[in-house]
């Protein structure tokens, strides 16, 4: 499976140059920073830059988060949660201000989680927009000899789509 991840970027205190946000390592103190990596005008597009990882999705049918899981309630105020697993690996740093949407499969880019209540049309025909989810939690994995393999994050579906 894949997915695209959106960063939010700081514009307030963003350089003028060209560039995008990332997170490092620093090497001496283990501390994560925000870097700014300068790109070539000239080779970016304007507008939101997402960019896709690897990953496998599963979604929390019940006994998951907070013991309920993808549920649709009703009562005071209407609910729709929508709670997925997403494992990715280890060289990929996601944080909590990051946004996940078009989780798709990996043979065919067939978007798996989808608005049924946000339908538009493309090219005449139906097409529904990919759900947005929020990062809640961040677990590392760590394999039987003790090293970073992957990252397990929660994923909750974001209120404004």
């Amino acid at each position: 499976m894949k997915a695209d991840i959106l960063r939010q970027t700081d514009t307030i205190t963003a350089p003028t140059e060209a560039g995008y946000w990332t997170s490092k390592q620093d090497p001496i103190t283990g501390e994560i920073i925000r870097v700014w990596v300068p790109v070539d005008v000239d080779s970016v597009t304007s507008g939101t830059q997402p960019f896709s990882i690897k990953c496998m999705a599963r979604g929390i049918m019940t006994g998951g988060v907070r013991a309920q899981g993808t549920t649709e309630q009703w009562g005071a105020l209407y609910e729709n949660i929508d709670y997925v697993t997403m494992e990715y690996g280890a060289g990929t740093i996601l944080s909590k201000r990051d946004r996940v949407t078009n989780i798709r499969t990996a043979k065919n880019g067939k978007i798996i989680w989808v608005e049924e209540e946000l339908p538009t049309t493309v090219s005449a025909a139906l097409y529904f927009a990919p759900t947005i989810f929020e990062v809640k939690g961040i677990t590392p994995m760590v394999g039987p000899f003790g090293d970073h393999t992957s990252n397990l994050a929660i994923l909750e579906r974001a209120d404004v789509q």
